[in-house]
């Protein structure tokens, strides 16, 4: 059932990007951004990424998810 749900947050849009700016601590410059995807899921309420991401790994999902976010 998440595959189909996930599905349908990608072509819908219902996932959000959280960008995530780690800091080097020695020289207190940002290092990077890292893009971390999440979903609210309308009735299982906040999904894991280790969740969806597997889901969409597993039924080819991962290249319209990884386009979404980039």
């Amino acid at each position: 059932r998440l595959k189909g749900d996930l599905r349908g947050a990608i072509e819908h849009g219902q996932l959000t990007v959280a960008y995530q700016p780690p800091l080097n601590l020695a020289t207190g410059r940002l290092a990077r951004f890292d893009a971390l995807a999440r979903w609210q899921h309308p009735v299982q309420g906040l999904i894991s990424p280790a969740t969806f991401i597997t889901i969409a790994e597993e039924s080819a999902l991962i290249g319209p998810l990884t386009e979404w976010v980039g």
